[in-house]
C-alpha cells in the first residue's frame, strides 16, 4: 500500500502524538494498527510509518524536522519493505518487514488518532491511499505533480487568479476567484 498526504506542521509544545493518517482495531499496544504519525516533544519529535500486529510495531522512524513548511510524505509497504520519501526523495533506507500485516474492516482517520483522543493541529491535504506500492520513480512523479500546482499557486508575487480551465472555471491560485464558462 502507499499513503501520501501532504500537510504543513503547527507548533505544538502541549501534545506528543500528532496523528496524519491511522486506521486502528483500537487505542493502546495491543491495537492492531497502521499509521504516520509525529512523535514526540519538539525538540525530540519524530516521524513514525509503521505497522502493527497486536504485539509488535515495525516501520520507519525519522527525526525529519517539518520546519513550519508544506512537506510531501509518501509512505509505501509492499509486503515486504517500508520505504518513506519526503519531498520526492527517499529518506533513509527501507527497511524489511518481518510481521504479517493484518486486514483491517476500520475507518481511515485523516488528522485524528484512535477515539478521536489525538487531533492534528495543523493543515493536512491531498491524502491518497493506493492499494499497491508505488516505485520510486511514481513517488518521484507524484511529489512533482503536487510540488508544481502548489508552486504556481504560493509563489507568484500578486497572482490573484489562475484558472487551468480543465472543463471548470475554478481558480486554483487559492484566492478563491472563481469564474463561469460562457457558451455563445
Amino acid at each position: 500500500f502507499t499513503i501520501t498526504p501532504v500537510f504543513i506542521i503547527c507548533n505544538d509544545n502541549n501534545n506528543k502524538y500528532r496523528p496524519l493518517v491511522t486506521k486502528t482495531s483500537g487505542g493502546g499496544n495491543a491495537a492492531i494498527t497502521y499509521f504516520i504519525d509525529w512523535y514526540g516533544t519538539n525538540s525530540t519529535r519524530i516521524l513514525r510509518c509503521h505497522i502493527s500486529n497486536g504485539t509488535i510495531l515495525q516501520g520507519i522512524t525519522s527525526s525529519f524536522d517539518f520546519n513550519e513548511q508544506w512537506n510531501h510524505i509518501i509512505y509505501t509497504f509492499d509486503g515486504m519493505k517500508h520505504k518513506l520519501y519526503i519531498n520526492g526523495e527517499q529518506y533513509g533506507s527501507s527497511i524489511t518487514q518481518t510481521i504479517s500485516a493484518q486486514i483491517l474492516e476500520t475507518a481511515i482517520n485523516i488528522g485524528r488518532g484512535f477515539g478521536g483522543n489525538y487531533i492534528w493541529d495543523g493543515l493536512i491535504d491531498e491524502v491518497k491511499i493506493y492499494n499497491r506500492a508505488l516505485s520510486n520513480a511514481e513517488a518521484n512523479a507524484e511529489y512533482n505533480k503536487i510540488f508544481n500546482q502548489f508552486k504556481i499557486k504560493n509563489s507568484e508575487k500578486g497572482l490573484i487568479g489562475y484558472w487551468k480551465l480543465e472543463d471548470n472555471t475554478i481558480d486554483d491560485s487559492g484566492n478563491e476567484n472563481n469564474g463561469e464558462t460562457y457558451t455563445p
